[in-house]
């Protein structure tokens, strides 16, 4: 077997996990991913990027009507799904959003973590007696630091320096009047002031220590991007990436990815996410641990990074006896996720227009699984198959479908259909041999087929078409009374010189009872019919009289093993003994 073989089976059987239901995610992603490869510009990816985050979210809302636990941890795999999704649309993907990373990246974790902030009770400390001294206003000041509120975090202040009750506190109005007239402006305007900032911080460190010292100190070094504050308040180290980065005065023009490279190895960090990954620009690395989400993710993303030119990985994919095979990432991950489209949800035709964007090996693995799959009762999907393969220039592949349906339909003696498929297939050859499946049939049951069950007659030529088709009008005709156009269809069937000798005594059988009124022929056609009888009995063999035998015997069963020669002669001298003793009643009729 060789390795691209091998490769091309493990992807046919390959299997993931999660498998509940089909999502509707799967199937609308594949209109995307369509219309995407269809058109390769590179300046409409950020729109695609945005619609399969719309296809997402519709297949969060639809789980969310589902309850139970396996529906809650689906939930939750999609939810997951769609913060880092939204993740690498900032990172990557911006569209029209063109602001400053840090400012995308601070909006992003707030769409993505709403609940952050609903674990303080804002009412309470709003309208408290002394709001300054609730237990949860610098936590939730600090919180809303750290989300980057600085418009919510004045607001707060103002409503501190206006309350009654924080009088007490005059000391420090001045420097929450200065934070609060920062964070009324932009974060640039903040950015603009980290010099007085600083002066500030000197300023207060001569104050006695008090709590709200405290707070106001680290408030202020928050504002200043200070990463070891930042990570006090924090068990999060991408929201402490993402507020250092949003608060600090950038000193160089350092990417965001060079940033959380020096960041998280700064700090220690132990994340080792999809995240983290993501904002390190660890593209490989970021899909292989989003793999325990769903393949989706994986595949979609991986396509849109490599026509974006950043993701250029090159796998080592193990086969047998150690050998590897040198695979374009994003290949492996369309190819698992494909298959995984056909194997566990029967989307075949959305998998294989994953499948024929992989090249070769894409178009190898589709064969493959068009080897596997089940037509029995299903006529319309085969026919959507064949449709599938011919528009996408595998019209041989797809013949070979209906080649394969036909012949398990004259294997269960549907003739109608075999011959309809044999048609399609543009198997012209084999349509003479359903033919001879239905001349054997009736050979052995008596049962005749009306002839106009089998369509389209055009391309039927066969020897055992024509024999069939003459002895189902012979019969016809004569059971209508119409004996003279009965006996001219017989004659000149008797006259084909194509007829094999095995099929002879059964044409003259078919003959005897138009013979035998006498009334149907001329002296010339019967002495031809003796003349062709003679011709018969020097040139057939004993072992040719198989089909006759049963056709005399119908009760007879129908034997693999060649029936004992005796009994074939004694068939043959019946056979001969009858016919020459009809043909001369006939003639002789006419010398009365």
């Amino acid at each position: 077997m060789s390795s691209q073989h091998e490769i091309v089976k493990k992807f046919c059987y390959s299997q993931l996990d999660h498998a509940v239901h089909v999502p509707n995610l799967y199937v609308e992603s594949t209109k995307v991913f369509q219309t995407l490869h269809e058109n390769s510009n590179q300046k409409d990816l950020d729109v695609f990027a945005d619609q399969y985050l719309n296809a997402l979210k519709q297949q969060t809302y639809l789980v969310e009507e589902h309850y139970g636990p396996v529906a809650l941890k689906e939930r939750n795999i999609y939810l997951e799904l769609e913060r880092v999704w939204m993740l690498c649309q900032a990172l990557y993907f911006p569209g029209a959003d063109q602001t400053d990373i840090s400012i995308r990246l601070m909006n992003w974790y707030n769409k993505c973590h709403k609940s952050y902030l609903l674990e303080f009770d804002r009412q309470s400390i709003c309208y408290s007696q002394s709001v300054f001294d609730h237990a949860d206003f610098w936590p939730y000041t600090i919180r809303l630091m750290l989300l980057g509120r600085l418009e919510n975090v004045s607001t707060l202040l103002n409503h501190v320096l206006s309350d009654p009750e924080f009088k007490v506190h005059r000391n420090l109005a001045s420097y929450l009047e200065f934070i609060r007239d920062l964070t009324g402006k932009d974060i640039q305007f903040v950015k603009a002031h980290h010099s007085r900032i600083q002066a500030t911080l000197t300023e207060l460190k001569q104050l006695p220590y008090s709590v709200h010292v405290k707070y106001v100190i680290d408030a202020l070094n928050i504002l200043m991007g200070n990463e070891q504050v930042i990570l006090q308040y924090t068990n999060d180290d991408v929201l402490g990436l993402i507020t250092s980065k949003f608060y600090q005065r950038d000193q160089c023009s350092t990417s965001i990815h060079e940033f959380a490279q020096h960041f998280f190895t700064r700090h220690n960090s132990n994340d080792q996410s999809s995240l983290q990954f993501f904002l390190e620009s660890n593209f490989y690395r970021g899909l292989e641990c989003s793999a325990s989400y769903d393949w989706w993710f994986i595949a979609h993303l991986s396509d849109l990074l490599e026509k974006k030119n950043l993701l250029n990985r090159t796998l080592d994919y193990s086969i047998a006896k150690g050998d590897t095979l040198k695979m374009n990432a994003r290949d492996y991950f369309i190819l698992t996720y494909a298959s995984y489209l056909n194997n566990q949800f029967g989307l075949w035709q959305e998998s294989f227009t994953y499948l024929m964007t992989c090249g070769e090996l894409g178009k190898a693995v589709v064969i493959e699984h068009l080897k596997n799959m089940d037509f029995k009762n299903d006529d319309e999907k085969l026919n959507s198959v064949v449709k599938f393969c011919i528009d996408y220039s595998m019209k041989n592949d797809g013949l070979i479908l209906y080649e394969k349906k036909a012949t398990a339909c004259l294997a269960s003696k549907n003739y109608e259909k075999a011959l309809q498929y044999y048609n399609q297939a543009e198997k012209y050859q084999y349509l003479d041999q359903v033919f001879s499946a239905v001349l054997k049939d009736y050979i052995y049951t008596g049962k005749l087929y009306d002839i106009k069950l089998f369509k389209d007659t055009s391309n039927y030529g066969g020897i055992h078409y024509i024999v069939y088709r003459d002895i189902s009008y012979i019969n016809q005709l004569f059971l209508k009374e119409q004996f003279h156009m009965s006996a001219d269809i017989f004659n000149c069937l008797l006259k084909h010189n194509s007829i094999p000798n095995q099929m002879m005594p059964i044409v003259f059988a078919e003959g005897w009872k138009l013979i035998d009124r006498r009334s149907n022929f001329t002296l010339n056609d019967l002495l031809e019919m003796k003349k062709i009888l003679a011709d018969l009995g020097r040139s057939i063999a004993v072992q040719d009289f198989t089909w006759y035998h049963y056709y005399i015997h119908l009760d007879a069963t129908p034997s693999s093993d060649s029936l004992p020669d005796h009994l074939l002669l004694n068939d043959k001298t019946e056979f001969f003994n009858s016919t020459a003793v009809i043909i001369s009643r006939a003639i002789d009729t006419f010398s009365q």
